[in-house]
């Protein structure tokens, strides 16, 4: 477990240098640590599962939220750990869902904020024009 953890840690890392640290890669990568640290916990407590592979494969149907149904857990233990394992499934799921719609949005919120800047420099030239053809009217007036 050890090992394990100091090997997310340095994904972690690396991630940080690679990436501009989008909240989606790292909560994917939690959720992977999680998942298989989950299944190996389920292995460990509960006699249903033969193996450690065996444990990651119920972690993994369940945190995808697909839930098969071959592999369950029957202790109470196992069911704890399984209550974990569908809220961070159901987490995940909800990120990956806003992170999607959020680039929607911001993919077009840009057309629209050059769109508004366009505009904007329009009605900011035309005032420039009224207001310049006022002072002449002005000045020829006095």
């Amino acid at each position: 477990m050890l090992r394990f953890s100091s090997i997310i840690g340095r994904a972690l890392q690396a991630e940080k240098r690679i990436s501009s640290g989008d909240a989606l890669r790292v909560a994917a990568i939690l959720t992977l640590a999680f998942t298989v640290i989950a299944g190996a916990i389920q292995f460990a407590v509960d006699s249903e599962y033969d193996s450690l592979w065996d444990g990651v494969w119920w972690a993994v149907v369940t945190v995808t939220t697909v839930g098969y149904g071959d592999l369950y857990p029957k202790t109470v233990e196992g069911r704890i750990v399984a209550i974990g394992v569908m809220l961070i499934g159901i987490a995940f799921a909800s990120l990956l869902t806003a992170a999607v719609a959020a680039k929607f949005v911001r993919s077009d919120a840009g057309d629209s904020d050059a769109e508004l800047r366009a505009s904007l420099a329009r009605i900011e030239a035309e005032l420039a024009e009224v207001r310049a053809t006022l002072a002449h009217l002005t000045a020829e007036t006095s």
